[in-house]
């Protein structure tokens, strides 16, 4: 019999940069190729005027990008859709949203605090 142990979370986002998206959906680690010019003009076109109403309106933000959501835990699910909406009276008060950034003189992660 083989046994097989689930991806954390936290072992995605510890992952080396390879060039690939990278999803976890119940523990399985899934690679996308990067997505082509194409899909970054429609996914951008699609969000401005998300964006535009949640500056406007205070009421939600919008993450881009494929920004990790975690979704389920044990075993966690965490994907990384193109455009993620979230209503701001729906976080805690101490929400953070980490995002996919990477700074190419440090290696250090950056988060947003909503």
């Amino acid at each position: 019999m083989v046994l097989t142990r689930w991806m954390t979370a936290d072992e995605l986002a510890a992952l080396p940069d390879d060039g690939y998206q990278h999803e976890l959906v119940r523990g399985e680690l899934r690679r996308m190729p990067p997505p082509k010019p194409e899909h970054g003009e429609v996914t951008g076109n699609a969000a401005l005027p998300l964006l535009l109403y949640a500056n406007e309106s205070g009421l939600a933000t919008v993450c881009l990008n494929d920004t990790g959501v975690w979704l389920e835990r044990n075993p966690d699910t965490v994907r990384g859709p193109d455009i993620v909406v979230v209503l701001n009276h729906l976080l805690s008060p101490k929400a953070t949203i980490e995002l996919s950034l990477v700074s190419t003189n440090t290696g250090s992660r950056g988060q947003v605090v909503v």
